[in-house]
């Protein structure tokens, strides 16, 4: 699944091709599965540009109740709060309860000790 962050290309110079479909201007392949195998291509003239894109592969991480969920099958548990983030099996937590950090709001600063939920 694509995930469009940014997609602002120059109306007919700057052209991406997801499988058949093309895709410019600001109407990007927001949503569109894709497969192993399928091409992706980015064709531009060079003379007229615009800002450019920025695209995810991936699903969107799904957070866990379970404290076994490492992510890595993109399920993932954020232990002492936060908000989980990322996409596949690179999953994080961010906006940690006061005083906890980490990809997974599991650590203390140094000094201090904490027990996970």
């Amino acid at each position: 699944m694509l995930d469009v962050i940014s997609f602002n290309t120059y109306d007919g110079s700057d052209v991406l091709t997801v499988g058949e479909e093309q895709y410019f201007s600001g109407n990007g392949p927001q949503n569109v599965t894709v497969t192993a195998g399928e091409k992706i291509n980015w064709s531009s003239n060079g003379l007229l540009t615009a800002t450019g894109f920025e695209i995810c592969v991936g699903d969107p991480c799904v957070a866990s109740s379970s404290p076994l969920d490492d992510g890595s099958d993109g399920n993932f548990y954020c232990v002492n709060g936060g908000i989980i983030g990322g996409r596949g099996s690179s999953c994080t937590c961010t906006s940690c309860n006061t005083g906890f950090g980490g990809p997974n709001c599991a650590s203390c600063p140094t000094g201090y000790s904490g027990t996970p939920p």
